[in-house]
């Protein structure tokens, strides 16, 4: 799924209280042996041509890209750049679809009413960028997989020519939650109680369901939530930096899977006549992190305000879901106060320091972000229980020990949401 971002839109940053954060940092691998790869993605062929494709109420137009699928026949017209991609670009798209009109002895095709986006992904910026956190068939992979139980997941098909791999998408022009942040701040607004309840029950939802099938994503933040103003949906993307967690099922055939897939994912970057070249893969597979951890023995992913303090603190004890569950917490802190916790949760931080020496207490916290303001303040009496209920919440899944932080399970179980 993608978002349009409005070019003469330009929010009011510093009064919001959030800056647009750094593009996701990566530093180095942390050797987990409770990762397994992904199955490989699966990208049907296609074909590109230009031709001038003819519509209804339309003799003929300039010619465009077309882009026919071989295994399904679908064909698809690229539409308009909306922006850059870290390996590509982003289009509009259309899905074509024949149809007969009377009088016409020519081929006559209508757009369908699907409002799609592709994100093309060019095959060599994915090679050359392989020891980097985000790996874009990790993305592919884990759409596919959540799309397999679900019908709600931003996925609708992907393909791939000699050169670009196709991730088509479901489009939205309502853009991020930051930008409904500003938006809301600019005018002076702010989220209501049941406005947030909503929104977080469906973002708990989205996370409880990636977690239910061992996957994490690592990467959540407002700008990888987006929303649809039509029909009042959040959706979580961007699922380039996450991993899928082992269970029982890969057994002792984990490293086995691992190198299996290292090839299969080459043979979607690489053609058969460019084998001779390089066959190297561009996959976090198992057998890749050995050879990573040689270089350093750990990773940073995401962006800094949402990033759990035990990823910062190199601890050796991870359990990925809980740095979710973690950075989703922050997401809920930064919708209803329309600032960040921490600019990151370190000791060096003073928000956090603070944090810290008052009992890891928000309401004191918040308190210290509003000149010693009371949220309860500014809230009418009959909301003060839910809003009590919300700051209790975030404060479990803000616990800077991750063993005491609630699960996502936990979050869903919470009286917030009761």
């Amino acid at each position: 799924m993608v978002a349009f971002k409005d070019p003469h839109f330009r929010p009011n940053v510093q009064a919001a209280g959030i800056a647009k954060p750094a593009p996701s940092c990566s530093a180095s691998l942390f050797v987990d042996e409770g990762i397994m790869p992904f199955a490989k993605p699966v990208v049907k062929k296609a074909q590109v041509t230009i031709k001038a494709i003819k519509y209804p109420n339309m003799p003929s137009i300039m010619p465009k890209k077309v882009i026919q699928v071989e295994e399904n026949g679908h064909i698809y017209e690229e539409g308009i750049e909306l922006k850059d991609a870290r390996f590509g670009k982003v289009h509009r798209i259309y899905r074509l679809q024949r149809v007969e009109v009377e009088g016409r002895n020519e081929e006559v095709y209508m757009r369908s009413e699907e409002k799609l986006a592709v994100k093309k992904l060019h095959k060599r910026s994915i090679l050359y960028n392989r020891e980097k956190a985000e790996n874009p068939l990790h993305e592919i992979a884990a759409l596919q997989l959540l799309a397999s139980v679900s019908s709600s997941v931003p996925y609708v098909d992907c393909f791939a020519d000699s050169e670009t791999i196709y991730l088509i998408t479901p489009y939205y022009n309502s853009g991020d939650l930051l930008d409904l942040i500003f938006y809301k701040q600019n005018l002076s607004q702010s989220f209501s109680i049941s406005e947030m309840k909503e929104m977080f029950t469906q973002l708990v939802h989205q996370l409880l369901r990636l977690h239910s099938m061992g996957i994490v994503h690592r990467d959540l933040s407002l700008e990888n939530i987006l929303y649809d103003k039509d029909t009042k949906q959040y959706t979580i993307i961007d699922y380039g930096m996450s991993l899928r967690l082992k269970d029982e099922i890969a057994g002792d055939d984990s490293d086995a899977m691992a190198a299996s897939n290292e090839e299969k994912e080459s043979s979607i970057l690489i053609d058969s006549d460019e084998s001779t070249t390089t066959s190297t893969s561009a996959s976090f597979t198992s057998s890749m992190y050995d050879r990573f951890s040689r270089l350093s023995n750990y990773v940073i992913c995401g962006k800094q305000h949402y990033i759990a303090p035990e990823i910062w603190e190199h601890r050796r004890d991870l359990e990925l879901m809980y740095s979710d569950v973690w950075s989703l917490g922050v997401v809920f802190f930064m919708v209803m106060m329309f600032q960040a916790p921490f600019a990151s949760a370190k000791t060096s931080d003073a928000n956090y320091n603070f944090f810290l020496h008052h009992n890891q207490s928000l309401d004191e916290l918040i308190m210290q972000l509003n000149g010693d303001e009371s949220i309860y303040s500014t809230k009418p009496a009959e909301e003060h229980k839910q809003y009590e209920q919300l700051i209790d919440l975030m404060g479990r899944m803000l616990k800077p020990n991750h063993h005491e932080r609630l699960t996502i399970e936990e979050v869903f179980q919470h009286t917030f949401f009761q």
